[in-house]
């Protein structure tokens, strides 16, 4: 069976919103509560996602693959540029992949890369992790890059867990915020295939 896996490799340098908006929205003026603030905006854009499969902010990922599928499929878009794309050959040496001899469909979703034509996949030695792709994905840099209705959910979901930092019974969560934070995301949310 093959696997894949991906982490992020370097993590956005900022957060989607700042402290300044989510308190704003959550009507705070007070200091005492910024640090657990600030955890929560991360909890929230992490949150965020992995439910809709999208790096908001600028991030490094490395996908981890068995072997070369047909096709590639990258699970964090939007996809800004493939850095690289390495594999270990049959006698186990690392190549690195010319980028000349694959293709890119970054705007899809999920974005996906395929040989060039006239080219295909080269043969790779029989182990984990045998290919590696490294690409930078995320809206850009700044919380003005994401669209402004993922930086709307976010903050709902800051100021929820906020004023719900107790463990909550089942059934009590507010239906309204759970209903419209997932209206909001839905129109973002990638499946990969299989």
């Amino acid at each position: 069976m093959d696997t894949r896996s991906w982490t992020v490799e370097t993590a956005p340098s900022a957060e989607p919103i700042l402290k300044a908006a989510a308190k704003t929205h959550m009507r705070i003026t007070v200091t005492d509560h910024d640090d657990y603030i600030d955890a929560l905006i991360i909890a929230a854009r992490k949150t965020t996602e992995h439910l809709t499969g999208r790096a908001l902010i600028t991030q490094t990922i490395e996908l981890r693959l068995d072997r070369f599928p047909t096709t590639i499929y990258l699970p964090r878009g939007p996809v800004q540029s493939v850095t690289s794309i390495k594999y270990y050959d049959t006698a186990g040496d690392e190549q690195t992949l010319d980028a000349a001899e694959y293709q890119t469909e970054l705007y899809s979703d999920p974005p996906r890369i395929e040989p060039e034509y006239g080219y295909s996949w080269p043969s790779t030695q029989d182990r984990m992790a045998a290919v590696t792709v490294k690409y930078i994905a995320g809206y850009g840099d700044a919380g003005t890059d994401v669209p402004d209705d993922l930086i709307h959910a976010l903050k709902l979901l800051v100021a929820h867990w906020f004023e719900s930092s107790e463990p909550v019974i089942s059934g009590s969560i507010p239906r309204d915020v759970e209903m419209t934070y997932n209206f909001l995301i839905k129109n973002y949310k990638v499946r990969l295939p299989g």
